[in-house]
């Protein structure tokens, strides 16, 4: 008869490259136990008990939790383990997609803050701009009279960005429409968050591609409508004319730093000759 060899709790976890804290907590769970206990009060594992291991660590960093494993290897078998590696790799797709995701919010983030720190925006330029998306919400009129009211926007904006993983930016933009803006209204009327591509959702708005008149704002958004104002005006010292909706997007803002002075939020505007 082939003699069993058993190593300690200590002994066994450094055979895993695990603690005997997470031995312990595995036994607590009933997915690994030991074969024995001494009469010293140890505990020994068998040493074959080292594969079964490595199959509970495959399984959790395939995304399983330990309630799983522990159903698993009740009953395990070919068929069983398929399954399992089938709904595992369903779950990796879904947290790679979802990682994937926050790298575009990462890496566009970043490039936004450097794009207003690299900014002298005092003077108002006209550049070409290609197509972009937005997802929209709307805030009501009212909503800037009552704090929650205006909150409540806004949560509204973050639950249907929820459904639409492609917005690529963390910081806020908002959308003045044209109808207010002709009016001398500059007050923001959509919140508003850049797609990476189109999506199917009706609250999404299309920014046309051309030549936009761009100026930064420096310090709190609340302000923003005084440089929205400027930014009309000297447009219309150019003798150029804009049309469509008029788009804030904030560069650095809260999210950056406290300090409203060093906030920096891009306008722009379509125009013509």
């Amino acid at each position: 008869m082939e003699e069993k060899i058993y190593f300690t709790s200590g002994e066994f976890a450094k055979l895993c490259g695990t603690t005997k804290e997470t031995l312990r907590h595995y036994h607590n769970k009933g997915i690994l136990s030991p074969k024995k206990e001494g009469d010293n009060g140890y505990f020994y594992y068998e040493a074959w008990q080292f594969f079964e291991f490595d199959l509970i660590s495959l399984l959790i960093y395939a995304g399983n939790s330990l309630q799983e494993i522990r159903q698993y290897l009740d009953s395990y078998n070919t068929e069983n383990f398929l399954e399992l590696m089938k709904g595992s790799k369903e779950r990796l797709l879904r947290k790679r997609e979802k990682i994937e995701s926050m790298l575009r919010v990462v890496d566009n983030s970043v490039a936004l803050v450097n794009l207003g720190l690299k900014h002298d925006g005092h003077q108002l330029t006209i550049a070409a701009c290609e197509e972009e998306y937005y997802l929209t919400v709307p805030i009501e009129e009212s909503a800037y009279e009552n704090k929650r009211n205006l909150l409540d926007a806004f949560s509204r904006f973050w639950a249907h960005s929820v459904d639409n993983p492609l917005i690529g930016e963390y910081p806020y933009s908002y959308v003045i429409p044209e109808e207010s803006h002709r009016k001398g209204d500059y007050s923001i009327k959509y919140i508003a968050g850049k797609l990476d591509e189109p999506s199917g959702n009706r609250n999404i708005h299309t920014k046309s591609a051309g030549r936009y008149a761009i100026l930064f704002h420096y310090g709190s958004i609340d302000e923003v409508h005084v440089s929205c104002r400027r930014l009309c005006e000297e447009i219309h010292q150019l003798k150029l004319e804009h049309a469509g909706p008029l788009y804030v997007d904030e560069l650095i803002s809260n999210h950056v730093t406290p300090e409203e002075e060093d906030h920096i939020t891009k306008l722009s505007i379509r125009v013509g000759e």
